[in-house]
């Protein structure tokens, strides 16, 4: 159950996959350049935007979404974990977004450090829940340890190769999209309606906040 509701997933998967493919070259060719750490915080906030739109646009849109791509009805039950690890598959792409500091810094070894961070984590959730809690307690393995290596990950950088990312703005976007998720499958129980409003709302907040780097953006 947990594989198969897993998949669902890939639409975020293959959203960073395609965007680390194209990245990193740029990361490497503009690592000298003075502002180099100004455009890595700026594909950051595009980055987090578009994760957080794709988060909350698969959230309010779940119920239909996941039964459509479920082949097997008996997988219907562990729909409600999907929430939990888009969230963590959100995390997972800050943080190989954020691995940036330590590939030009060369200092890749804390690139293993932080995998074994995430690996004892994930371990030791499962090993002491599952007996207790089932496919939930790897639902919440996966979430804790992507949370933590990105925390961490944050914190490594910024004292090893600081890059001005705008923590402020995505804090914000990602609590908004996660609270408008939450509210949207857990407490609403999937309303298509209000939950397309949330996505319509967050949306337009996006649009405001960044309506200067769309004019560049339109201009170009």
């Amino acid at each position: 159950i947990y594989g198969a509701v897993c998949k669902i997933v890939t639409f975020l998967t293959l959203f960073r996959q395609a965007y680390l493919l194209g990245i990193e070259p740029f990361f490497f060719s503009h690592a000298k350049n003075e502002n180099s750490g100004k455009s890595y915080a700026k594909l950051m906030d595009m980055f987090v935007i578009v994760n957080c739109i794709i988060l909350l646009a698969l959230c309010v849109n779940l119920d239909w979404l996941a039964k459509l791509y479920l082949s097997n009805p008996a997988y219907n039950e562990g729909i409600p974990i999907v929430p939990i690890v888009l969230m963590a598959a959100v995390f997972l792409g800050i943080y190989l977004n954020m691995s940036v500091w330590y590939k030009l810094s060369d200092k890749t070894i804390f690139g293993a450090y932080l995998s074994v961070l995430g690996a004892a984590v994930t371990i030791g959730i499962n090993l002491y829940f599952i007996p207790t809690y089932g496919y939930w307690a790897s639902t919440w393995a996966t979430f804790l340890s992507y949370f933590s290596m990105m925390t961490v990950s944050y914190f490594l950088g910024q004292y090893f190769y600081p890059v001005p990312y705008h923590m402020k703005k995505i804090i914000g976007y990602l609590s908004l999209s996660i609270l408008f998720s939450v509210v949207s499958y857990y407490v609403l129980d999937g309303n298509l309606i209000i939950g397309n409003s949330l996505l319509i709302v967050f949306l337009a907040i996006v649009f405001y906040v960044e309506k200067d780097t769309l004019k560049k953006i339109r201009k170009a």
